[in-house]
């Protein structure tokens, strides 16, 4: 009986020390938004989907406008809803091509630019803090082969014929938190999902079978683009839930 107890009361104190561990790392991220009390949204990875074809050392790529699907909306009301009840969403009057520039195929926009347009806003709203949803630099993925993910949305096909399988649709973003009145970065991190079966968390993509692939001429049907419309919204949602949580700016759950 007496072993029991002193088992009981061992656990009891394991758990009370880890807990008081655990307790500055949670205090330490709260501190960091300790004065913010009003957040603006700027989301602007919703101009352009892109479809690229890799081979052995290029990669041929289609951009297609997507203005219509109005993906920039899908992100302010994502993160509206994971931050509610903790700040106060301010509108934020801004121009997404200022966030994402395009010159000779490639993204210019580097982050001294970024918080230089921020600068420039008059802030009338008295807001504490900009959150800045960004196309991010491209991030490898291990898969077969491993692959280079461009910047934004979009769907990476490799050529069989350099042994690549695993075909993807990706969103590939970050989000920055920027404070409104220094303009310095208070947290910044890259965007990713929960594991997926028995694949670690990783940036936001899912595999995608034949159905998907375009046909000989390289183009795809009107209900193939409806389905990556619904499957970009959906990495979209998840890569915010697990990201703004991670960051400790929303404690929900990812789905």
């Amino acid at each position: 009986m007496k072993g029991w107890r002193f088992a009981i009361l061992s656990l009891t104190l394991t758990l009370t020390l880890a807990l008081a561990r655990a307790a500055p790392i949670e205090s330490a991220a709260s501190d960091k938004y300790s004065n913010i009390r009003t957040i603006g949204i700027i989301s602007a990875i919703g101009d352009y989907f892109t479809i690229a074809k890799a081979d052995i050392i290029s990669s041929r790529d289609i951009v297609l406008p997507i203005n219509m699907w109005k993906l920039d909306n899908v992100a302010t009301d994502e993160i509206s809803a994971q931050l509610a009840g903790r700040f106060t969403i301010k509108p934020v009057p801004y121009s997404r091509a200022d966030f994402s520039k395009q010159e000779n195929g490639w993204w210019t926009n580097s982050d001294k630019e970024i918080h230089r347009t921020i600068s420039e806003f008059s802030n009338t709203n008295e807001i504490d803090a900009y959150l800045v949803v960004l196309k991010n630099s491209g991030s490898t993925i291990y898969a077969n082969p491993p692959r280079f993910f461009h910047r934004g949305v979009g769907v990476l096909m490799f050529n069989p014929q350099i042994g690549g399988t695993d075909n993807v649709e990706f969103a590939n973003f970050k989000i920055a938190l920027i404070d409104a009145k220094t303009n310095h970065t208070i947290a910044e991190d890259a965007a990713r999902i929960p594991a997926i079966g028995l694949t670690a968390i990783t940036s936001p993509h899912f595999p995608i079978d034949d159905t998907l692939l375009p046909d000989k001429t390289g183009h795809f049907t009107e209900e193939q683009m409806d389905e990556f419309q619904a499957d970009i919204k959906k990495l979209v949602r998840l890569g915010l839930r697990q990201t703004l949580k991670e960051m400790s700016l929303s404690r929900a759950s990812p789905r």
